[in-house]
């Protein structure tokens, strides 16, 4: 059976204090912090974590990852996450940055989006981790001294955790930032992001939860002005990685959440048709007869199975 190390391990092995929070040994705490690598253990050996570490490094060290080992000899930031397996070794004794840890129950919606892209951003590469310059390492080590401050600041402020997660992914957009900038003939990744934002906006979308939030973004051209490009370069993109038109994409999700909506709620046409951004709830029918060979409320009242 595989072992998967877990953040009580991870702190014992480090030989830092337990937090309270961690202490009660359930896994329905949420748990976050935030640390200079100080006390750096000398080998972490190639497992998966049921954690997320970013990790701010100055010092030389080998990287195992399953594409291999990679001498980090560099200023570096260093992501892991729950999904991958990695080892890390400790050359210098000199070891200088940050470590940031948190679990999976702590990541909200945001956050996740966040990690998602940056997951996409690495797609193809040996391991997640960018090479930085001093003055890049000098702008990440700013961030993670606000945020530290802010996470041992005694004054409890209302906000401190809106404000911790703001930092943190301040500190992935900035990595993504220092990722492409670093490679200016690598069009293919920017393209792949600006798809990757696409996708994340559309999705974000849905479930719908009430009638009164409607999805604010239905035509390709409200996508691409809130990507700040061109509908014709988005719709050229959109094509080009799924095969699909963007507007199709679009029709999908809608109909989807459509189907969802008149099997799972008890809302009316009208506020199914408002809910999914048409103006008339009489545009949704034709929408919905036209995709679908029958009116919305034909659809809910013919049983599931017989469909």
């Amino acid at each position: 059976m595989e072992t998967i190390e877990t953040l009580a391990q991870y702190y014992e092995m480090t030989c830092r204090k337990l937090p309270v929070d961690l202490q009660r040994g359930d896994r329905l705490t949420r748990h976050f912090n935030v640390f200079r690598r100080n006390k750096c253990f000398g080998i972490m050996p190639f497992r998966r974590r049921d954690y997320y570490k970013i990790s701010l490094c100055r010092g030389d060290a080998v990287l195992y990852t399953d594409k291999g080992e990679v001498k980090i000899d560099y200023p570096a930031i260093f992501f892991s996450n729950p999904a991958v397996k990695f080892g890390w070794h400790n050359i210098s004794k000199e070891q200088q940055g940050f470590v940031c840890l948190f679990n999976e129950l702590y990541v909200n919606a945001e956050l996740k989006q966040e990690l998602k892209r940056l997951d996409r951003l690495f797609e193809g590469e040996v391991y997640s981790f960018v090479k930085l310059t001093d003055e890049q390492y000098g702008l990440l080590s700013r961030y993670f001294t606000i945020m530290l401050d802010e996470y041992n600041d005694a004054f409890e402020f209302i906000y401190k955790e809106d404000v911790i997660q703001h930092i943190l992914r301040l500190i992935l957009y900035t990595t993504m930032k220092i990722y492409l900038s670093s490679r200016p003939g690598r069009k293919e990744e920017k393209q792949h992001m600006i798809v990757s934002r696409f996708i994340d906006l559309l999705d974000g979308q849905f479930p719908v939860d009430s009638p009164r939030h409607p999805i604010q973004l239905i035509t390709p051209s409200d996508f691409a002005s809130h990507l700040h490009i061109h509908v014709n370069h988005l719709n050229h993109l959109i094509k080009h990685y799924s095969g699909k038109p963007t507007s199709r994409l679009i029709l999908e999700k809608r109909l989807s959440e459509a189907i969802s909506l008149l099997r799972n709620t008890d809302w009316s046409i009208a506020e199914i048709a408002e809910s999914l951004g048409f103006a008339y709830p009489q545009y949704f029918n034709h929408f919905f007869k036209t995709q679908t060979g029958m009116s919305p409320r034909e659809y809910r009242r013919v049983p599931e199975g017989n469909i």
